[in-house]
């Protein structure tokens, strides 16, 4: 949804994710809940926040983990993302957007193993070719 003379945006969304595979170990499915945001913070830069959350339910235990070997994963990915991104409207960039971002990870699973906390860092210049 847009607001604001559609300089504002507001989303969210369920997703399904039916990761298949022949090995059912590595075949999981689950739902994703995510809300996002974007508005602009100066001339020709807008910043978006967007969480999400996703629920992975492994369908078998994978006999190869010597921990667990009779213990499927059932994970929870708490995901946060907060970044900026600028259009570049002149000079010899004209046309390109400098984007950056900070995202955050929680996985929270059945299995101590795949429990991980993990920041990114991402800084990238993109252009689209209409």
């Amino acid at each position: 949804r847009y607001f604001l003379n559609q300089t504002s945006a507001l989303e969210g969304g369920v997703r399904y994710h039916n990761n298949g595979a022949d090995d059912q170990s590595l075949h999981y499915d689950g739902t994703e809940l995510y809300l996002g945001g974007q508005m602009p913070v100066w001339n020709g830069a807008r910043a978006y926040l967007q969480f999400s959350t996703r629920d992975y339910a492994y369908r078998e235990a994978d006999a190869s983990n010597l921990l667990h070997p009779a213990t499927a994963r059932d994970e929870t990915e708490n995901r946060t993302t907060l970044g900026v991104t600028h259009d570049i409207r002149s000079g010899a960039l004209k046309f390109w957007s400098l984007n950056a971002q900070l995202a955050h990870t929680n996985n929270d699973s059945n299995l101590e193993e795949y429990d991980y906390d993990r920041d990114v860092v991402e800084v990238n210049l993109r252009r689209y070719f209409y």
